[in-house]
C-alpha cells in the first residue's frame, strides 16, 4: 500500500514538472523581462562608493609638569595635590555615542548644506559640488522647517528663472534672487556662474530628518577593546559629499571638545581671578600693619635680630606655614562648594590626598559625565535628573572629606603652636616686639605662598585655553575605497534566477486556480 503511495506522489511531481517544461513560454518570457529590469538597474542606478576614514581618541594630558620650580610655592604646590592632570580615562562607548548623536550630525548637515538635494527632472542622481544652482537660508530658518518641500526651476535660454513652489510660481530675470515661501526666507543663487537652458528639481528637508537618516546608515566601530581608535565609514554615490561628511564630521566633534575645554578653563580662571583679588588685598594689609608697627616701636633691621631661634623653632616655623596655607587652601575650597552657583561645577583639586578613588575625583567625573549627557540632551532628561541625584549624595562626601581635613589641620597646627609656645617660653630674652613681628612676618608668609600657588594654578588654565586640544587625531584622512558597492551585479543575478523561476509559477497556478473557479461556477449555475 506505502509502495503505492510513493508512486502516486512521484506520478504527480513528474506531471507538474511536465507541465511546467510544456509552458516554457512564460519562463522565456520572464527570463527576458527579468534581463532587461536587471541590465536597466545596473545602468540607471547611481554608482556608490565606499567613504572610510579613521581617528584615534587622544587622553588630556598635563599641560605643566610637577618639576617646574617657583621656590616654595613649587614645594607646596607638589604636596597640595595642585596639578593640572585630566582624569585621563576615555570610554569608547560614550564617544561612539558623541559621533553618532543628533545633534553633531545636524551641524554637519548645516555646515555642508546638503539637506537640500538636488537633482535632474527625471534622475536618481543627487547632484553636489556639480549641481548650478544653490538655495540658502539662515541656520534658524532651516532648524525651523517641520517637512520637507519642492522646488522646480527652470532656466530658459534668455536666462530668465522660474521657480515653482507647492503654493506659487516666481519668475526672476536674474540671480541671485530672494524667496519669500511660507516656510521661510530662502536665497537663490548660481553655484559657479550663470548657465541657461536647464531644468533643476530642488528638496527641501528639515535638518534633523536629514540627519536621522544619515546616522542609520552611517557605521561608527572601535578598531579593538585595547585601543582608542575609531574607524568611520559611509556610502554615497558623490565621492566628495562623502569625503566632506567625514572630514567635517570630525572638526565639528574637535572644536566642540575644544570648546568645552575652554569653557571649563574660563570658569576656573573666573574664580581664581576672585580669589587672587582677595589674597592680595589681605597681602597688602598684612604688609601696611608690619609697616606701622616697624614706625611704632622704631625696629629697624629685625631680620638680624631673630638669629637667636634655634633650628628647631625654625623647623616648626617652617612647618606651622606649611599648615596654615594649607589651611587657607582647605577655606577656599570649602567657600567655593558650599556657593550655591556652584553647585555643578568642578571642584578645584587642592587637598594632598586627592588620589585616584579621592570622593573629590569622583565628584568631578560624575560631573563630566553629566556635563557630556547635557551636551546632546536637554536638564528634564532622566539620566541627568538620575545624575543630579547621584551628584548630590556624592557631594556630602566632599563636604565630609573637607571637613576632615579642616579638623586633622586644626589638630596638627594645634600641636604645633604648643611646641612653638613652649620654645618661646624659654626665649625670656626675646623682646615681645620680636614676636609680635615674628607674627606678623608669618603671616605675610603664608599669604605669599598662597598667592602663588594661585597665581601659578591660574597660569596653567590661561595656557590651556591658549592651546588647540585635538581630541580626535586623524589617522587616516576620509579616502574612496577602490570598488564600488553599488550597483551589485550579485543583486542583479540573484534578481534574474527568483524573477524567472517565480512569477511564471505564480501567474500559471493563478491561472489554473481561476479556471477551476470560474468551472466550478458555471456547474453550479
Amino acid at each position: 500500500m506505502s509502495n503505492k503511495v510513493v508512486d502516486n506522489e512521484t506520478v504527480e511531481l513528474k506531471n507538474i514538472i511536465v507541465y511546467y517544461i510544456h509552458q516554457w513560454k512564460y519562463f522565456v518570457c520572464a527570463f527576458v523581462v527579468s534581463i532587461i529590469l536587471a541590465i536597466l538597474y545596473l545602468l540607471l542606478y547611481p554608482k556608490t562608493y565606499e567613504m572610510y576614514a579613521s581617528v584615534q581618541l587622544q587622553e588630556n594630558k598635563d599641560l605643566v609638569g610637577g618639576g617646574i620650580s617657583m621656590g616654595e610655592a613649587s614645594g607646596l604646590m607638589k604636596s597640595f595635590g595642585l596639578s593640572t592632570g585630566g582624569s585621563g580615562g576615555i570610554n569608547i562607548d560614550d564617544e561612539i555615542m558623541a559621533f553618532s548623536s543628533n545633534a553633531l550630525f545636524t551641524k554637519m548637515i548645516l555646515e555642508l548644506g546638503i539637506n537640500v538635494a538636488y537633482t535632474k527632472p527625471f534622475s536618481w542622481h543627487k547632484l553636489y559640488t556639480n549641481s548650478p544652482l544653490i538655495v540658502t537660508a539662515d541656520s534658524a530658518t532651516m532648524m525651523s522647517l517641520e517637512d520637507r518641500f519642492a522646488l522646480k526651476v527652470s532656466v530658459d535660454a534668455k536666462g530668465n528663472i522660474t521657480v515653482k513652489s507647492p503654493k506659487r510660481k516666481d519668475t526672476f530675470s536674474s540671480l541671485p534672487a530672494r524667496l519669500e515661501l511660507p516656510q521661510g526666507v530662502f536665497t537663490l543663487d548660481f553655484r559657479n556662474g550663470p548657465k541657461t537652458s536647464f531644468d533643476l528639481d530642488i528638496l527641501i528637508q528639515p535638518v534633523r530628518w536629514v540627519a536621522e537618516n544619515m546616522i542609520n546608515s552611517f557605521t561608527i566601530e572601535e578598531v579593538s577593546k585595547l585601543s582608542n581608535m575609531l574607524e568611520f565609514t559611509c556610502d554615497d554615490h558623490e565621492k566628495q559629499r562623502g569625503i566632506d561628511i567625514l572630514t567635517t564630521l570630525v572638526r565639528i566633534y574637535n572644536e566642540q571638545s575644544d570648546s568645552y575645554n575652554k569653557a571649563e578653563a574660563r570658569k576656573m580662571i573666573t574664580f581664581l581671578d576672585s580669589r587672587i583679588a582677595a589674597v592680595i588685598d589681605d597681602l597688602n594689609k598684612t604688609e601696611r600693619a608690619i609697616e606701622e608697627y616697624k614706625l611704632k616701636n622704631k625696629m629697624t633691621a629685625i631680620e638680624y635680630d631673630v638669629q637667636m631661634y634655634s633650628e628647631q623653632m625654625k623647623e616648626l616655623q617652617s612647618k606651622i606655614i606649611e599648615m596654615e596655607a594649607e589651611s587657607q587652601v582647605v577655606n577656599l575650597m570649602d567657600a567655593y562648594v558650599k556657593k550655591p552657583e556652584n553647585k555643578y561645577n568642578l571642584v578645584p583639586l587642592m587637598l594632598s590626598q586627592d588620589a585616584e578613588g579621592s570622593p573629590l575625583i569622583v565628584y568631578n567625573d560624575a560631573l563630566l559625565e553629566r556635563n557630556k549627557i547635557l551636551q546632546n540632551s536637554s536638564a528634564d532628561n532622566p539620566l541627568v535628573l538620575q545624575m543630579n541625584e547621584k551628584l548630590d549624595r556624592l557631594r556630602e562626601n566632599v563636604f565630609l572629606t573637607i571637613a576632615n581635613a579642616r579638623a586633622g589641620m586644626v589638630s596638627t597646627l594645634t600641636d604645633l603652636r604648643n611646641k612653638e609656645q613652649q620654645l618661646l617660653n624659654r626665649m625670656g630674652a626675646v623682646p615681645v616686639q620680636e614676636r609680635v613681628y615674628v607674627e606678623f612676618k608669618r603671616q605675610q608668609e603664608i599669604t605669599q605662598a598662597v598667592y602663588l600657588l594661585l597665581l601659578q594654578k591660574r597660569e596653567e588654565q590661561a595656557l590651556s585655553m591658549g592651546l588647540d586640544q585635538t581630541k580626535a587625531k586623524l589617522i587616516d584622512e576620509a579616502f574612496v575605497k577602490q570598488y564600488p558597492v553599488g550597483p551589485r551585479k550579485l543583486y542583479a543575478g540573484l534578481f534574474i534566477i527568483v524573477f524567472t523561476l517565480i512569477v511564471p509559477v505564480g501567474v500559471l497556478f493563478l491561472r489554473d486556480r481561476l479556471k477551476e473557479l470560474i468551472s466550478a461556477y458555471k456547474q453550479s449555475v
